[in-house]
């Protein structure tokens, strides 16, 4: 099998080469390790059929990854057999396994992130629809991890896409210490299930809570409990569940209200949400403490998406013209507008440092996010995407993931709001300059 192995070697350094010439940022390395039973003996031009099998599926593989990654700054560059020589900027190695037994005609593929299984898979060589599903299937598990380990290491610029999966992939949120996202998906059962990936350990799981579909999941301040919005017992309602238990029907906890409820958000004294009441719906607060539900807002108005922040409650109303703004209930009790235009403001969130409003608005014809400055009122566009509407962000330090709804299934992104701090940090250090140097002027 020596002429095998060689072509198997000339055959990956080319794609490489080819890939590698893209110039891209982020340093991703792939080794191959070829196997092949011989079940059936020699056969005539063995080692021509398992070349043209084999290579022409490593091959689509790479075109597949290729595509992909030029268009997420990925840049596929070949392993070392040497440890020495490994590139020190590779920020993971993946190890694809590939055995080829022609007693069958078959391919089986294991695929490894620094040594963790996640990826196995066989397929029929000469059935081309299972071979384009492994393929793509392998494909997205590969660049999924990717794109968590670059939203990790905080390596992006622009916008960055996190999921690949043909699957509904939306509603995420931060954990307060950036620790864990949490989001929902119906990628393994075509149910809408929470899904809490530890961005430390790289794992993922999933709460399998049968006959129910999820949403808008939110992680405790403290990391323990897991809130979100369900249909289970027939209607919309508040549910509370140990994150160490995500699975356990028993453990689950339902908010004690009447009608619908919905648009739950959390700080550590308890839960903030929405609950239907005659022709609106008002704001309402459960505490973990007390168990007990008090009402925050009354109005004849319809609220939803209250946020504790430390200047109020910021919530979404419906204007009498039917489109929505967003406000702020102070701790005095009065509600100021936060942002009010002529157009749809949904899904607001806050910065830690509650200088900056996030929100989704459809100002330009597409649902994009926005970051308003509240201390000088500049809005810069946060999101530029040509087609497709984004919703539903969530924060950590500088790093935006929001929901991507395009013509195909909603997918995860991330963006950064560095830049935009440092714009208006600039020109709060150009008006001091200008003040400091009028003052030496008049002096």
């Amino acid at each position: 099998m020596t002429t095998l192995r060689s072509f198997f070697y000339t055959f990956i350094l080319l794609v490489l080469f080819q890939i590698m010439v893209l110039s891209q940022d982020l340093k991703i390395g792939i080794s191959f390790v070829i196997e092949y039973s011989n079940k059936m003996g020699k056969i005539d031009n063995e080692e021509t059929i398992i070349e043209n099998k084999v290579g022409n599926f490593v091959q689509e593989l790479f075109k597949y990854l290729r595509i992909i990654g030029k268009k997420n700054s990925i840049d596929f560059v070949e392993n070392s057999n040497n440890n020495n020589d490994i590139d020190n900027n590779i920020y993971t190695n993946f190890i694809i396994y590939l055995q080829y037994d022609n007693s069958n005609d078959s391919i089986v593929i294991k695929c490894f992130q620094d040594k963790e299984p996640i990826f196995e898979a066989s397929s029929k060589m000469s059935s081309n629809s299972a071979m384009e599903r492994l393929l793509e299937e392998l494909s997205i598990k590969m660049l999924e991890r990717i794109s968590i380990i670059r939203l990790r290491f905080d390596d992006f610029e622009g916008m960055l896409r996190l999921t690949f999966n043909k699957s509904i992939d939306e509603y995420p949120c931060f954990s307060n210490d950036g620790s864990m996202l949490a989001f929902v998906s119906d990628r393994d059962n075509g149910n809408r299930d929470i899904y809490i990936l530890d961005l430390n350990e790289m794992y993922i799981k999933r709460d399998n809570l049968p006959e129910s579909s999820e949403y808008f999941p939110r992680i405790s301040p403290d990391n323990s409990k897991i809130i979100f919005q369900s249909t289970r017992g027939g209607k919309w309602n508040i549910w509370i569940q140990r994150i160490d238990e995500l699975s356990n029907v028993e453990d689950l906890k339902r908010v004690p209200v009447s009608r619908n409820a919905y648009t739950p958000s959390c700080n550590k004294e308890g839960v903030y949400f929405v609950q239907e009441e005659d022709d609106n719906t008002d704001i309402f607060f459960y505490d973990f403490s007390s168990e007990k539900v008090i009402k925050i807002l009354e109005s004849d108005e319809e609220e939803f998406s209250p946020v504790s922040s430390k200047l109020g409650i910021v919530f979404v109303r419906v204007k009498d013209d039917g489109d929505s703004g967003i406000y702020l209930l102070t701790k005095t009790g009065k509600i100021k507008a936060l942002e009010d235009s002529p157009f749809n403001e949904f899904d607001p969130i806050m910065t830690s440092d509650h200088e900056w409003l996030i929100f989704s608005s459809n100002r330009d014809g597409v649902y994009r996010l926005w970051l308003k400055n509240l201390n000088s009122n500049v809005i810069y566009k946060l999101t530029s995407q040509k087609d497709g509407d984004a919703f539903y962000p969530t924060i950590h330090g500088n790093t935006v993931v929001f929901s991507m709804y395009s013509k195909d299934e909603p997918d995860l992104w991330a963006v950064s709001i560095k830049k935009y701090k440092n714009i208006e940090k600039r020109k709060h250090e150009l008006i001091n300059k200008i003040a400091e140097i009028v003052e030496l002027i008049r002096n």
